[in-house]
């Protein structure tokens, strides 16, 4: 079974169709049998459609169809990943300013899954905390 822990911006980029990843989102999600969402995405998806003004209808129709899926599983945060970002951060892994990201890969670290995710500094990170990263190239 395929699975992967998945950030924001491949659901940005796979609901956005002006996006240049638009295509190649859809089909890295549709490739996945398992979307493991850590709920900091999904606040991050509320942030990121308010921001670009979408109203709270359309909101809520874009985060409704992430969660009505069957493949989405909700990963909530018991403290563990929280804490474990905060160390990578003392650790030196990133500043402050990534915290969001660090709990991501924090939940692909715990649930030991693969990451998804286009965010060049997060796939360096995770590439050196050992997490297979997807998809393998970007662009």
């Amino acid at each position: 079974m395929k699975e992967a822990v998945v950030d924001t911006n491949v659901f940005i980029h796979a609901i956005v169709e002006d996006s240049d990843l638009h295509g190649e989102a859809r089909a890295l999600l549709y490739s996945l049998d398992r979307w493991y969402v850590p709920t900091i995405v999904l606040y991050e998806l509320v942030w990121f459609f308010k921001r670009v003004g979408l109203d709270v209808a359309e909101v809520r129709r874009c985060i409704e169809a992430v969660l009505s899926s069957t493949r989405c599983v909700v990963v909530p945060d018991t403290g563990r990943c929280t804490r474990r970002a905060l160390s990578m951060i003392v650790q030196g892994a990133a500043s402050l300013k990534h915290f969001n990201d660090l709990v991501i890969l924090s939940t692909a670290i715990e649930t030991c899954r693969r990451i998804a995710t286009y965010d060049g500094k997060l796939r360096s990170i995770a590439e050196k905390y050992g997490v297979e990263v997807l998809p393998k190239s970007i662009g």
